[in-house]
């Protein structure tokens, strides 16, 4: 017998999985009515099953139930949500009872051992939390129907060492108001989906508009920064639209279109289980091909992904069509090596050697196109193949392809903001700097790009320009728009400084200039100091 049962749990998921990505459902199956079987092979297998839309019946599950509501013979699962046995198992196991009509005081029972409807903790809307508090609203769901209690008041869901409390602070009741309005938003959801799993739906079109109603009519009152409570939804749509095999193939396409794919606040991983399971479940048939284009789009469309993360995700594609189509799932698990393997760990070596190369040639100050295109191409691909700015910057990029060619380097620009690769607002300062100090525009000129830059660049640029121009006009110009600019962007104190270094004490601006310098130098309290990053 393999040891320990953690490890049995774990195998028998991703065999499962695996037999479900080649389309052995009838395989599947099987397992459950094995002659030796033990708790966790049941659990993994059920779990997996229901994640892939499957609903599975067996006497193993009754006898598992049974032996379940023993505390003597009871599993312990890990507390982490994660690839280990969980709740999450459990749930899927104790679901599947109430599908299978098994005595609801058992499923009870069972459940309350495990999980608990009073929760000590208060849930907010971010992300970090989304698996705790959804295995959380998946049990409150499951109980709420068992005891036919739809709409839980908060007190009932809250522990005790709340609910005692005669005073609470005002802290305390912000935390349980924002609770109540993530269980009102989530919990109706959570309680369709367990509906739809037992096939206690007539309507599954209404019933969604209805729920859908209840949500936006809390969520229309929310904002929060890190608020996932859109991207949740979302995935309980994505379970519900898997389990509704009641539903025609035409009515699940249409119910996709209007609820589902007009929605761009969906987790990839979503999209990845609605791919596998319209690839496999006859009714999400006609949503495969969509959902397949929509992941390819979000794919390329993620110039900015590790290519390890990109790999992976082409990878699950291969995965989720490996039944329907095996030449197009080879086709992504190519493009899966291919993302990983256009360099090795020498990339950072051979981009610092070209870099140096091409900073020695654009000191000849003879412009060439060819090399300074070839130059920001590779630039471009060590880009597709590195963690962000791990190992080059997209700044130095674009200011030496600049050097090289400085029509190369604005043509380069312009097709990374069409593409939406680096940060435009970034690189322009570079691009001005290089075009301003090598005389292919004039001050002028130069100075009126700084609408486009991100704030922080603005003063070493108007210092560099103030230094450069001979004309006085100019200068008093570039100082008067600089003092604008600062103000507009509620500049810091050493920005300030640097200003007044280099505008002479006759300026008209000096004054201003030196009101404002006193000002912080008066209230040393009010440092202002925003990020330090200097981009000259």
């Amino acid at each position: 017998r393999i040891k320990p049962d953690e490890t049995v749990f774990k195998v028998t998921s991703k065999f499962v999985r695996r037999l479900i990505d080649h389309g052995n459902l009838k395989n599947v199956s099987e397992i459950l009515n094995a002659d030796v079987i033990t708790p966790h092979i049941v659990l993994a297998t059920i779990k997996e099953s229901l994640d892939a839309g499957l609903i599975l019946s067996s006497n193993k599950i009754d006898k598992l139930l049974t032996k379940f509501g023993n505390k003597k013979n009871r599993i312990n699962i890990h507390g982490d949500f994660n690839e280990n046995l969980s709740l999450s198992a459990i749930l899927s196991f104790l679901e599947i009872c109430f599908v299978n009509q098994k005595p609801k005081e058992k499923i009870l029972r069972v459940l309350k051992h495990y999980s608990s409807i009073r929760t000590k903790r208060l849930f907010k809307g971010e992300f970090f939390e989304k698996n705790e508090r959804k295995y959380y609203l998946r049990t409150v769901a499951l109980i709420t129907i068992l005891e036919n209690k739809y709409q839980p008041k908060v007190d009932s869901l809250l522990s005790k060492e709340f609910t005692t409390k005669k005073k609470k602070d005002y802290d305390l009741e912000n935390k349980i108001k924002e609770f109540e309005q993530v269980v009102n938003i989530l919990l109706p959801w959570y309680i369709l989906r367990l509906k739809v799993v037992v096939g206690n739906i007539q309507n599954l079109r209404e019933e969604l508009i209805s729920t859908k109603r209840k949500s936006e009519e809390i969520l229309i009152h929310r904002w929060r920064e890190n608020d996932s409570l859109q991207y949740e939804i979302s995935s309980v749509f994505a379970d519900i639209l898997s389990l509704a095999k009641n539903n025609s193939k035409t009515q699940i396409h249409s119910i996709y279109k209007q609820f589902f794919n007009q929605d761009k606040k969906i987790w990839i991983e979503d999209h990845f289980k609605l791919l596998r399971n319209s690839s496999r479940l006859k009714h999400l048939k006609n949503i495969s091909s969509l959902e397949e284009t929509t992941i390819r789009n979000v794919i390329e469309a993620s110039k900015d992904e590790e290519p390890e993360t990109t790999a992976n995700w082409y990878v699950e594609v291969a995965r989720a069509i490996l039944n329907l189509d095996k030449n197009d799932s080879a086709i992504y698990f190519s493009r899966a090596l291919e993302a990983v393997s256009k360099f090795g760990d020498e990339i950072g070596q051979r981009w610092k050697a070209i870099s140096a190369l091409a900073e020695k040639a654009a000191q000849n100050k003879v412009y060439n196109n060819q090399l300074s295109y070839r130059y920001i191409r590779c630039a471009e691909q060590v880009g597709e193949s590195v963690g962000r700015e791990k190992y080059w910057d997209r700044n130095h990029a674009i200011k030496i392809c600049s050097k090289l060619a400085p029509s190369i380097g604005l043509s380069s620009l312009s097709r990374w903001r069409d593409r939406n690769i680096g940060w435009f607002n970034e690189q322009i300062i570079y691009l001005a700097r290089v075009l301003v100090e090598d005389n292919v525009i004039s001050l002028s000129s130069g100075w009126a790009l700084t609408p486009f830059f991100r704030e922080y660049g603005i003063i070493d640029f108007a210092c560099f320009c103030i230094a450069k121009s001979s004309s006085q006009k100019i200068k008093e110009y570039i100082i008067k728009s600089a003092i604008h600019q600062l103000q507009l962007n509620d500049a810091p104190y050493k920005d300030w400084l640097k200003l007044k270094e280099k505008t002479k004490s006759n300026s008209p601006e000096y004054r201003k200039i030196l009101d404002i310098v006193e000002f912080y130098e008066n209230n040393p309290g009010i440092t202002n100091e925003n990020d330090d990053n200097d981009y000259i």
